[in-house]
């Protein structure tokens, strides 16, 4: 093994200068540590995936199985080894010469721990070779990291009503909402654990923040989604028995045994001291326990006190609309004590039709979901859940009324009720047995406690797909501010001033901005922590023309790398549309080689394309595109060409890696008559690219050019630019507050004029150190 970790070693130490400093040199290490590990992960990914095809006969179920595992536990290591070479990048400046050496030693065992990996990663593919099938173009990507096993329960479904009765189906998801059958119970993804300083009691969260609260300190603390602490402030009121989110009011809704509060986070206020502000909304009657929820328009709280339990129901400005009230021998709508005194939430479906709880019958191991009639509280249906002891809690994914019920036995049962009154019941075994609570927000499922209450686990609970369209997107989902992100580039010698580091064409952030989304440059020579932050507030990244250098590869390898990790784990749409030679470093970062393209003659050069047979289903030529765009494609010279260097169409077509990832759209003659490819997009990810400059044809004006500006040229270049942005849509990132998206945007810098006879830019924006 060690001449393999000298082999991984000198590659990154081949790479350092002799003019490298020590910082420098782990800089150098630790990038290098992160790049294996992300490419590793991709494999890992990929196998998974190719894994789904296996046979269901049962013997090679179970080695499909426990390779899943294996695999599942090589993906946790190599994860984990990521953030300790990250952990390393971010603390690298600030360390004096000692503390260097040390992480030095540090990224020397990483290494070393990733060669183990790696060795471990390729001992599992030779073990599994047999057992694989050819075919693996069609696998769905299923990552089971937290669950050991999948088993669909059957229901046993009664109407107590004169009511439609529910029917036990297998296809619960509307058409709307995915084309494909979708099994609930395969349709969630492990995301991330986060681990916290302090022992929570109870949690809620929205989409980009999770609030804690210690019943033992009496603290609110604030985590952001992806894991950084944010703040916390001391609850200076009676202690909290419930709290959840109300999307409707935009605030977390917190129970005491006295009142109702509402919290607000301001992410846009600068001071701590008014970020976070509580206020009292309701006194309440006295009681034993309290549950609350809420929907899209109703807010309702379940008490007990003595021998009553009552549920009450309030609207948007908490003024009670109505309110059931029970004695324990006269119980709603079931005559029992248990059921009085379960003290779960019950939760509400999204357009207040279906109130659901649960009963825990007398005879073990037997659980009875409950749904009522939200007007009347009269008992619809039960739904029997068998091997199920005890629900103690529950809470529904509103958008799309999924409900989760964590039992006693940790199991984690799903059920979907649709708009049709079909219901899908599902059941997920996890290995630890330490999780105590679930929660959701509008779109994912936290586990929480399971290390004592300190670490929570984040699962994307999936809905969506790639959108194979390009005439829009679903309003209710639509990212209506987009914002993409270009990356510049090192400025070449001609452009040189002092602090002079990087530049961006003026006409590909007109390109970007005439389709309705706003600009960031992404900057060269940033820490890790920079492009991170990008790429978790961007909607999506353009890789635009340019020189080759080692930088812009390393930048574009991270959104890249990062694309392809957020899509295989939890479906996230983050595109990346490649231009000339963003196009040919999207080619080089898929094959992880350099040495791919030949030299071809096609520079300032308009041309037609070729249509190729992948381009009739594909997402970016296929049937969206107008006629006349087509039309305009295949017989006007309407792409600008100015590349020295292609991948010619039988090299692509050869190359099992190129050929698999990609679908080659359309093919270009250079001026030799030779055909190279010209525009491409991956079969599975958000990733396009193109080896002409749409963005000439509108915004470029430089004088004894062949680019073309007619009319048809130019609604090409809209064509395509609109596409980007419609995918960008399906992007729900953000930045944390409007101070800090501000600082980011192009609107912070100025573009400078150049002359239209020798510039290739006529507008330029240059970027200082």
């Amino acid at each position: 093994m060690s001449d393999i970790f000298t082999t991984y070693s000198s590659c990154a130490i081949d790479d350092r200068n002799d003019n490298d400093s020590l910082e420098e040199f782990l800089t150098k290490l630790a990038r290098f540590g992160i790049d294996q590990c992300l490419h590793l992960a991709h494999l890992i990914v990929n196998k998974q995936r190719s894994s789904e095809n296996f046979s269901t006969l049962d013997h090679k179920y179970k080695i499909f199985e426990d390779k899943q595992i294996d695999l599942n536990n090589l993906l946790l290591e190599i994860q984990t080894l990521q953030n300790e070479f990250y952990n390393i990048l971010l603390i690298i400046s600030s360390s004096n010469d000692e503390k260097k050496q040390l992480l030095f030693n540090k990224l020397q065992d990483y290494l070393s721990n990733f060669v183990e990996i790696n060795l471990r990663f390729k001992s599992y593919e030779i073990s599994t070779k047999e057992i694989h099938l050819n075919d693996s173009k069609q696998s769905i990507n299923t990552f089971e990291l937290l669950t050991k096993k999948f088993d669909e329960s059957l229901s046993t479904i009664s109407s107590l009503s004169n009511k439609p009765s529910i029917i036990l189906s297998s296809s619960f998801f509307s058409n709307d909402d995915i084309n494909n059958k979708i099994d609930i119970g395969k349709n969630w993804k492990f995301s991330n654990i986060i681990h916290t300083r302090f022992q929570m009691s109870l949690i809620a969260s929205n989409s980009h923040m999770i609030i804690c609260y210690n019943n033992q300190n009496h603290f609110l603390h604030f985590i952001r989604i992806d894991g950084q602490f944010q703040e916390n402030i001391k609850w200076k009121y009676e202690s909290i028995i419930d709290i959840h989110w109300c999307s409707f009011m935009d605030r977390y809704i917190a129970v005491t045994h006295k009142s109702i509060y509402i919290i607000e986070y301001n992410k846009s206020k600068l001071s701590s001291s008014n970020s976070i502000i509580v206020e009292k909304v309701l006194e309440l009657e006295k009681f034993n326990s309290a549950r609350i929820t809420c929907n899209e328009n109703k807010i309702l709280l379940y008490t007990i006190y003595q021998q009553k339990s009552s549920i009450q129901i309030y609207d948007k400005q908490f003024k009670k609309e109505k309110t059931f009230d029970s004695l324990i021998n006269k119980q709603l709508p079931i005559n029992s004590h248990s059921f009085c005194c379960t003290n779960t939430l019950i939760g509400l479906t999204e357009q207040d039709e279906i109130l659901i709880s649960y009963f825990p019958y007398v005879t073990p191991k037997k659980v009875s979901l409950l749904l009522f009639d939200i007007d009347t509280f009269e008992l619809r249906y039960t739904i029997d859940l068998n091997n199920c002891s005890n629900i103690y809690t529950m809470k529904c994914l509103e958008k799309y009324n999924v409900f989760f019920g964590l039992s006693a036995e940790k199991n984690l049962w799903i059920i979907k009720i649709n708009n049709n009154e079909t219901v899908q019941v599902a059941k997920k075994t996890f290995y630890t047995n330490q999780t105590e609570m679930c929660i959701v927000n509008n779109q994912d499922l936290l586990l929480i406690n399971v290390n004592g209450g300190y670490a929570i686990q984040w699962i994307k609970y999936l809905i969506s797909k790639i959108n194979g369209d390009n005439k829009g997107v679903d309003s209710s989902t639509e990212n209506t501010r987009p914002i993409i992100g270009i990356l510049t580039q090192p400025t070449p010698s001609t452009w040189k001033k002092p602090n002079r580091t990087t530049y961006l064409a003026a006409s590909y952030v007109k390109y970007i901005e005439a389709t309705g989304a706003q600009v960031v440059p992404i900057r060269m020579y940033q820490s890790i922590d920079y492009y991170l932050h990008l790429f978790n507030s961007l909607n999506g990244v353009l890789f635009p023309g340019g020189d080759f250098t080692n930088e812009y590869l390393y930048v574009a390898k991270l959104f890249y790398m990062w694309t392809l990790k957020e899509f295989d784990e939890v479906q996230k749409i983050f595109p990346l549309w490649g231009t000339c030679l963003g196009f040919e470093v999207l080619l080089m970062l898929t094959r992880c080689s350099t040495d791919i393209l030949e030299p071809c003659k096609a520079y300032d050069y308009a041309t037609e394309v070729t249509f190729m047979p992948d381009a009739a289903d594909s997402r970016l030529l296929g049937r969206s595109l107008p006629i006349n765009i087509k039309n305009a494609l295949q017989h006007e010279p309407t792409t600008a060409n100015f590349h020295i260097f292609c991948m010619r169409p039988e090299n692509f077509s050869a190359d099992p890696i190129l050929s698999t990832f990609y679908k080659m759209l359309t093919v270009s003659p250079d001026t030799e008559g030779q055909a190279f490819v010209s525009t491409i997009e991956s079969r599975r990810y958000p990733i396009f690219g193109v080896q002409w400059h749409p963005e000439k044809n509108g915004f470029e004006w430089r004088v004894n050019t062949t680019i073309p500006h007619t009319k048809n040229s130019v609604e090409v270049m809209q064509y395509m630019a609109n596409f980007l942005t419609n995918q960008a849509r399906q992007n729900t990132n953000h930045f944390s507050s409007l101070q800090d998206e501000l600082k980011y945007l192009i609107y912070q810098y100025t573009s400078e004029f150049y002359d239209l006879d020798k510039s290739h830019f006529q507008q330029v924006y240059f970027f200082y150190e």
